[in-house]
Parts: structure tokens; C-alpha cells; sequence
């Protein structure tokens, strides 16, 4: 099965406080494995590594329409196709869970490096196997909330979002173990500890394989950028590599300083003191009665989203873990700005009008 193919617009879909092989295994799994697993994948997803956040860009068309569409022709096939996936997926991750973090989680730094290359081989494979039916479960609801015949798909938009609850444990899973990996790898190396976060796979697969170690050098370019595309690791640019193959870059208009759109998660009138929590680390940082501003939210963040006024986050649909939560919780909540983080610093009061979907500067 194809489609066609249209020159490709790529956007920022997502940040996350990732290491640089958590980057290099979501872009293989989301073409490669894509594609090997259905008969569909993405052309191209492009992973940025700047101030050890990295961002996603992805094609629009793809991402939206693209997958949406080989979503729909698979379930017009076989009605049972998004119940197929989600059991498929649900019990992929009761045993990643089971595997990972009952046997082997507080194990790691006591394994050989024989019984610590098993390990990272069958970690690997999980990767590859779980994010492209983790994408279309979590991915499917949101782009069907503006498609014009989303209620013929009911059950199916109902199924993704019931297994939603069932999965998200998957992400914290295989995104801390490859950061513990990289850390016990970086230590039994002896190269700089500051460096163990751009350690690629292929570059710990060479350390278990042959004894080779890592550039120093190379490893240090990559802390203060790198990009990881279907050419591998590089130092170029986003835009440059873009423009270099003729694909197209977007970012959204800032029109107006004080005050950001998004769509209402959960509606309410606030106002208060922005906090920024861009990764875990800065989760000590947030202060009862804040407002949490995100790039999104997932369920590591429910101790500070209980302490907090409302939410405001760069990314999401009305089922994302934010949006979810604030029902829960029945707090303000603004999802889709694709900019608060980036407009927003830590004190500014705001009012978060979570009934129209606007977030106001008022200082």
C-alpha cells in the first residue's frame, strides 16, 4: 500500500529530556521499524539535540493525514484491526514492564559487560518493536478530533484511548533504561561522565563487540548540538538539512507577545505565576499554586500537576495526558500552543482562560 508523496513540510511536534540514543531509536523505529512492522511509515522524522532537550520534527502531512489515513484503510479492512493493536501492545508492555523493571532494573550496575550487552541488544528490540504501535494507539485519537467523519470510528478512537491508560508506562521504561545503560556504559569506559547522555547505540554495540571507544572529541560536539535524521548523527543544522533536501521548514507565527491560543482541555478562569518544568530534574523547582507550563505531560508529572493551578502545554489533543488529567482533577487546562514554552519564563503572571483556550501576559 502507498500514498503519495507531496514535498515535505516539517514542524516541532514534541520536546522531550532525552539522551541521544533514546533520539537515534525513535527515528529508526518510526521509519524502519515502521515500515517493517506495517506497510506504512514516515519518509523522514528529524530529532534536534540542543541544551539536552531534543526536539521532533515531523512531516505534517504524515503525521496528521498521512498516518490517519493508513490508520482508516487498515480498520475499513478489518474492524477489529485497532483492538488487534492495542491487545498486541498492552501485553508488549505488561512484559517490557515485567522484564525491565521487576528482573532487571536494580540489576544493572551489577551485570557483566557480557550479561549488560544482552541486555541493551534485547532493549534495543523492545524499542523497535513497542514506538510504531505506541504512535498509532496514541496518535490516532488526536488526529481524529478534527476529521470530518471521526464518528464512524467511534469505537476504534474509544479503544486507542482506553489503551492509552494501559501503555504510557512504556515511555519512562525505555527512556530511563537507556539513560542508565549509557551511564554504567560511560563508567566502565572511563570517558567523562558529562559525556555519557551522547553516547549513540552503535557506538555502545562497538564498546560490547570490539573494544572500541568512542571519539572524546565527538562525543563533546554533540553536547552543544547534534541532530539525528535518516543519515545518522550529525552536527548539521535542522535547517541546512533540510533545505539540502529540499524539504521545508515551518514555524508558528508569533503574532501577539502577550497572549498565547491553545485549545481547552478543561474549562476555568485563573490567574498566577508561571513555572517552567522542561524535564524531571526540575520537578523540586515548582511551588504550590503555580501554573505548570509544559511541553506536555505524562504520568511522572502528577505530584507537581496536583500542586499546581492549571496546566499549559505546547503539544496535545483533548486525550492527552494533560487533558485527561485536568478532567481528573477538574483544573484549568490549554493544550496545542506550540509556543508557551517558549514565550513564557518562570514569575510571569498570567491569566489562563481555559474556557475560550487563551493564556494572557499580564506583566
Amino acid at each position: 500500500m502507498s500514498f503519495k508523496k507531496e514535498k515535505l513540510i516539517f514542524e516541532k511536534s514534541i520536546s522531550r529530556d532525552w539522551c541521544l540514543m533514546n533520539a537515534e531509536l525513535h527515528q529508526e523505529s518510526f521509519t524502519k521499524s515502521f515500515k517493517d512492522q506495517f506497510e506504512w511509515s514516515f519518509t523522514e522524522v528529524i530529532y534536534e539535540g540542543k541544551n539536552n532537550i531534543v526536539s521532533v520534527y515531523n512531516p505534517i502531512s504524515e503525521y496528521f493525514d498521512g498516518m490517519r489515513d493508513f490508520v482508516i484503510s487498515k480498520i475499513k479492512r478489518n474492524n477489529k484491526w485497532m483492538e488487534e493493536q492495542a491487545h498486541i501492545i498492552t501485553a508488549d508492555v505488561n512484559m517490557l514492564d515485567r522484564y525491565f523493571m521487576s528482573i532487571l532494573k536494580n540489576k544493572l550496575f551489577s551485570l557483566d559487560n557480557y550479561e549488560l550487552c544482552t541486555v541493551f541488544n534485547t532493549y534495543i528490540e523492545w524499542n523497535y518493536r513497542i514506538w510504531p504501535r505506541f504512535l498509532i494507539i496514541v496518535m490516532f485519537p488526536i488526529q481524529m478530533e478534527n476529521y470530518s467523519k471521526f464518528s464512524n470510528y467511534s469505537d476504534a478512537i474509544h479503544t486507542a484511548i482506553k489503551a492509552r491508560k494501559l501503555i504510557e508506562k512504556a515511555g519512562p521504561i525505555l527512556e530511563d533504561l537507556g539513560t542508565d545503560i549509557s551511564k554504567i556504559i560511560s563508567k566502565r569506559m572511563k570517558i567523562n561522565p558529562e559525556y555519557a547522555r551522547y553516547l549513540s547505540y552503535k557506538e555502545i554495540l562497538d564498546y560490547f563487540s570490539k573494544g572500541i571507544l568512542p571519539n572524546e572529541n565527538v562525543l563533546s560536539s554533540r553536547k552543544s548540538y547534534y541532530v539525528v535524521t535518516n543519515q545518522g548523527i550529525s552536527l548539521d543544522s535542522v535547517k541546512n538539512y533540510v533545505n539540502k533536501n529540499n524539504y521545508i521548514l515551518s514555524n508558528p507565527e508569533i503574532a501577539d507577545d502577550k497572549e498565547i491560543n491553545g485549545k481547552a482541555a478543561f474549562p476555568g478562569k485563573v490567574r498566577g505565576k508561571v513555572r517552567l518544568i522542561l524535564n524531571k530534574t526540575m520537578f523540586k523547582s515548582f511551588k504550590k499554586g503555580e501554573i505548570l507550563v509544559a511541553s506536555m505531560t505524562t504520568t511522572d508529572y502528577l505530584q507537581i500537576m496536583k500542586m499546581s493551578k492549571a496546566f499549559i502545554t505546547d503539544e496535545g489533543g483533548v486525550t492527552c495526558h494533560a487533558a485527561i488529567v485536568a478532567r481528573e482533577m477538574k483544573k484549568p487546562c490549554i493544550i496545542g500552543t506550540k509556543i508557551a514554552t517558549k514565550l513564557l519564563k518562570n514569575g510571569d503572571l498570567v491569566e489562563v482562560d481555559a474556557d475560550n483556550g487563551i493564556v494572557t501576559k499580564l506583566n
